[in-house]
């Protein structure tokens, strides 16, 4: 007979319950045989029959079950046995209540038994009937007997597989004939043996009631070995279905396809129900296996009816191991090439397809959008001044504020350092994506909590609507830019809309970042000095370097015009050496030239401090170089890059260590550092002209002013005021102790000449007020 098949659900029961169905049909069956003996044959042949058949249809279902292979039946042999022993009656009751017996006892479910059992009486009758037309001689042990009884089996296996391939058409819709083709190519070929022993099994039981089981070691010896035949066939479509498996799963760059081949080798491979890659592990009756990677993944499988999961499924895992991190790179690969890696958001690349595609739905009358390029206000103090690590830290959070303040259909991207772009889809007009950049720019006001520590920051930002400023990304982009420009030029938390005329100021704008990098290696730079005058004696004790820029065409610039770009493009470290060189070298003149010392104060822009080492180092062959002692050099920096003790409270007492002193510039404007002054290595603090300005009256309350003057002495750190312009502020400062001053008052920004001319002349008291 055929191969029997491996998908039936089991019958879920007890032992006893099975051993008592298989009693029944015993007690049954002898009953037959005792009523109805002469028509059925000898009862003991019977049972054997019976029994044989009942142990064949459960080593079947138990074989093919426990391993996975297709078992070859031998129904046919009892059958040729039962032409010889039994009545035609007698052969198709022993075969169909062994059959059903045999299923029941390998827990197929009682309909799917009687199912079985039917059929194979079916079959059996179709045998007994061949049998009887073709043996008319009536000799059992004749040539045309044992012809007719191959003639029967052979009608037998045809009936079955035609029975076999109905089922599944039924269940699975496969195609009938293509179904029998193949099961009558696996079975007829074994028909001649299953005949063969049956028929000998038949002669022997002539002579005795158990004499088919004479039968049962070549029909054993034959299970086995088919039994092995199988196995390899089924080990060989493995591996070839893992080699496919293989193959599929390295071919695939996504996760998912490579997920969909492991799921569809496992359910293969097992004859699982359901098959899944997943990041849980298994639960209930689920079998699953870890898959080695970066990320922790499961191949689980359910419903599996063999008992080979635990070898099978790591090596489907391990075929799909490499293949999932493979595909995770690449997807990461993939994420990284068109996302920022800090704050992963889209960038630049990704950035203009969004742009591309919202072109391209505006063409097909999808609405109007705009493009807003934002900057943040002062992020490079707050960059170099707490560190990088913050810097970064404050980037991701507002990233993390702007996606939040869009509309679900907007985009925003990082563009570079501290630019966002944002793509505002379906805005009517270039004043309704105005109303939305007001709203960013009142979220981005909000404070920022950065390490610690409350951060207030600002951005401009500058908007261009498509079609009216661009119809490309590349112009959309240039000219949100060049309205950014604008924009920072009004001066923090401003926007613009773009204009025309804008680029032409773009233009101008990267002209005069260019102009600047020439005139510090044309030696266009000139240094104006201010004097500082000791408020108690009125004595000039010192003088602050200020830059200016002699353009060849507009003139003498102030720093006010020049400075911001300088510090915007970078060019400010390049100015700042320059300045230092000059000044050092000049202050090192007047005194050869026999003039009082005085302190020159140069200022440094906190981007110096990105490169500790090199700063050291140029402060220290700026003094060798001009010859100046080091304790006549003052070095100017901000309070918010003196606030961060961790990257330069070490770089502050380097400095120190040299032999200079350290002043803080507009205390008082920036952070607040007053419960950590005490630990900084400052030598002055520089009070802000916007604090003096405050000082109307000689007896004026200036609280912010006294305070500094007050804390400062009790640390025992001299104090400068900057901006003083008038009398009474004069007087105000000196009555609470104020050591220095500098201002319109005292001096303009002076020629080297005229500063030495100052020095040469007796004081005068630099119009010193009377104390009050």
């Amino acid at each position: 007979m055929g191969a029997t098949d491996v998908g039936a659900t089991p019958l879920r029961g007890p032992w006893p319950v099975r051993l008592a169905v298989f009693a029944v049909a015993a007690l049954g069956t002898t009953a037959v045989a005792a009523a109805f003996g002469p028509e059925l044959g000898r009862p003991a042949v019977l049972l054997v029959i019976g029994g044989l058949e009942a142990a064949n249809a459960f080593a079947s279902v138990w074989l093919s079950r426990r391993f996975r292979i297709a078992i070859w039946s031998l129904d046919g042999a009892f059958v040729a046995a039962g032409f010889l022993i039994l009545e035609p009656v007698g052969t198709i009751v022993a075969v169909s209540a062994g059959a059903f017996v045999g299923h029941v006892l390998g827990r197929r479910p009682l309909v799917r038994a009687f199912g079985m059992a039917g059929v194979i009486g079916v079959a059996a009758a179709a045998a007994v009937a061949v049998f009887e037309v073709l043996s008319v001689d009536g000799q059992p042990a004749s040539l045309r007997s044992a012809a007719a009884g191959f003639g029967a089996v052979v009608v037998m296996t045809a009936v079955w597989e035609m029975a076999v391939g109905l089922h599944f058409l039924v269940e699975s819709g496969e195609p009938l004939l293509a179904g029998v083709r193949a099961a009558l190519r696996f079975a007829l070929p074994r028909t001649p043996f299953a005949a063969s022993v049956g028929y000998l099994a038949g002669v022997a039981g002539e002579a005795s009631s158990f004499g088919p089981l004479f039968a049962v070691p070549p029909m054993g010896a034959m299970v086995f070995v088919l039994a092995e035949h199988f196995r390899a066939e089924r080990d060989r479509e493995r591996a070839e279905t893992l080699f496919r498996t293989a193959e599929a799963v390295h071919a695939s760059i996504d996760r998912r396809g490579v997920s969909l081949a492991l799921e569809e080798a496992a359910a293969s491979l097992l004859g699982a129900e359901r098959a899944e890659v997943r990041s849980t592990a298994p639960e209930g009756t689920e079998v699953g296996v870890a898959i080695d990677g970066a990320e922790q993944r499961w191949l689980v499988v359910d419903g599996v009816g063999g008992g080979d999961a635990s070898q099978i499924l790591p090596a489907v895992a391990a075929v799909g191991a490499s293949a999932l991190e493979n595909a995770r790179l690449v997807e990461q690969i993939s994420h990284q090439s068109v996302h920022d890696t800090l704050t992963g958001l889209p960038n630049k690349v990704l950035f203009d397809d969004r742009v591309d595609q919202a072109i391209a739905n505006a063409a097909r009358g999808r609405g109007r959008f705009a493009v807003v390029a934002l900057d943040l206000d002062a992020f490079g103090k707050v960059n170099d001044s707490l560190g990088h690590a913050v810097g970064d830290e404050l980037l991701t959070i507002v990233a993390d504020r702007l996606s939040g303040a869009v509309r679900a259909g907007d985009t925003v991207a990082r563009l570079s350092a501290d630019v966002f772009v944002l793509l505002l889809a379906d805005v009517g007009t270039a004043e309704t994506a105005g109303v939305i950049t007001e709203k960013l720019l009142a979220a981005m006001r909000r404070p920022l909590h950065v390490a610690g520590q409350e951060i207030f920051m600002t951005a401009c930002a500058g908007l261009a609507s498509f079609p009216d400023d661009g119809q490309e990304a590349g112009h959309l982009l240039r000219n949100a830019g060049s309205a950014l420009h604008r924009a920072k030029d009004h001066g923090p938390g401003s926007y613009e809309i773009y204009a025309q005329g804008m680029n032409e100021a773009a233009h101008e704008r990267l002209a005069r970042e260019s102009e600047l990098h020439q005139a510090v290696r044309r030696d266009e730079l000139r240094v104006r000095y201010q004097t500082q005058i000791d408020l108690r004696t009125g004595r000039i004790i010192g003088v602050e370097a200020l830059v200016r820029w002699e353009h060849p065409t507009f003139g003498l610039l102030a720093p006010a015009e020049f400075v911001p770009l300088a510090e915007e493009s970078g060019l400010i470290v390049g100015v700042d050496t320059w300045v230092l060189r000059h000044a050092t070298r000049q202050a090192a003149r007047w005194l050869q030239d026999g003039l009082p010392p005085v302190r020159v104060a140069v200022n440094l822009s906190a981007r110096h401090f990105q490169s500790p080492e090199r700063l050291v180092g140029t402060i220290r062959d700026s003094l060798a170089d001009s010859g100046l002692p080091p304790a006549l050099l003052e070095l100017e920096v901000t309070e918010g890059l003196a606030v961060h003790e961790e990257s330069s409270a070490e770089v502050l007492q380097r400095l120190r260590d040299l032999g200079t002193s350290i002043s803080i510039d507009d205390f008082g404007t920036g952070y607040s550092m007053l419960g950590r002054l005490h630990r900084f290595p400052v030598d002055r603090l520089k009070i802000d002209g916007s604090f003096v300005r405050e000082i109307v009256s000689a007896r004026a309350d200036a609280p912010i002013v006294a305070a500094i003057i007050a804390m400062a002495r009790s640390l025992g750190i001299e104090t400068v005021a900057e901006g003083v312009e008038r009398l009474e502020q004069q007087t105000f400062l000196r009555n609470r102790s104020c050591d220095l001053a500098q201002g319109f008052l005292f001096s303009m920004p002076a020629e080297p000449e005229e500063v030495a001319r100052m020095l040469r002349t007796p004081s005068v008291g630099f119009n010193l007020a009377p104390l009050s």
